[in-house]
């Protein structure tokens, strides 16, 4: 097999397992919840806003920053382990890889028809994670 395809399915596999571990550690029911909470709070320091009353959008600007740190403290697990998977990610293809050359059928802005092993990576897996946290019922 080719370096290209060899990296595609390992970055895929990659991906899809952050996107499982994700799941397993964030409820996203808990996630959804916050978003609301904070979407309710937004409402209502508009409608303060507009009453020009400073007071009340003060108080549901506090409550925003609390459901906005709480939603921080969720996402972090997933965040500190899926650095673990990309530095030893990272560290196997760049061993692996080292020198490999991806040539692409078409021309990209910027990086023209030739990738480095690292670019290829990164330009599957973004997409790819996307993908995978939709299709799992992640946001």
């Amino acid at each position: 097999m080719t370096a290209a395809f060899d990296i595609l399915l390992f970055t895929l596999g990659v991906t899809f397992f952050y996107s499982l571990l994700s799941r397993v550690l964030v409820k996203p029911e808990e996630i959804r919840a916050i978003k609301k909470e904070i979407e309710e709070y937004k409402n209502k320091s508009n409608e303060a806003k507009k009453e020009k009353n400073t007071e009340k959008m003060n108080q549901a600007m506090s409550e925003i920053l609390k459901a906005n740190s709480k939603l921080f403290r969720k996402n972090m697990k997933p965040m500190i382990f899926s650095f673990v998977i990309f530095i030893l990610a990272l560290g196997w293809l760049g061993n692996a890889y080292a020198g490999a050359v991806i040539f692409l059928p078409f021309s990209l802005p910027f990086f023209g028809q030739d990738l480095g092993w690292f670019w290829w990576y990164l330009i599957i897996a973004i997409p790819s994670t996307i993908f995978f946290r939709k299709l799992i019922g992640l946001e």
